[in-house]
């Protein structure tokens, strides 16, 4: 699974973001919300094993984008998923992104 934690300009976690992720520069792999339940305030899922298939071996580009009211923010990650597509990694990317700058 590949996280980012979002923060605003104060450094306090934000919850309820609106997300989309979109692959390449096109193409929304998923619209709904993605903030991790259970865990602590702020983080949110990037991606999952869930989307291997949308993925290769060399690495693919994400972006995360978060709308809150009139701020937004956003993030743009490499991620890959292993031979046996079973598991996505993060490449490269942000691990904490600010709301609003």
């Amino acid at each position: 699974m590949v996280t980012a934690l979002v923060l605003n300009a104060n450094g306090a976690p934000v919850e309820s973001l609106g997300v989309t992720i979109t692959l390449g520069s096109s193409e929304k792999v998923r619209f709904e919300p993605t903030m991790m339940s259970g865990v602590a305030a702020g983080w949110y899922t990037v991606v999952d094993d869930n989307y291997t298939g949308f993925l290769g071996t060399a690495g693919d580009t994400l972006v995360f984008t978060g709308v809150l009211g009139l701020d937004t923010v956003s993030g743009t990650f490499v991620v890959a998923t292993d031979t046996c597509r079973c598991h996505v990694e993060k490449v490269s990317g942000p691990d904490t992104l600010v709301l609003g700058l």
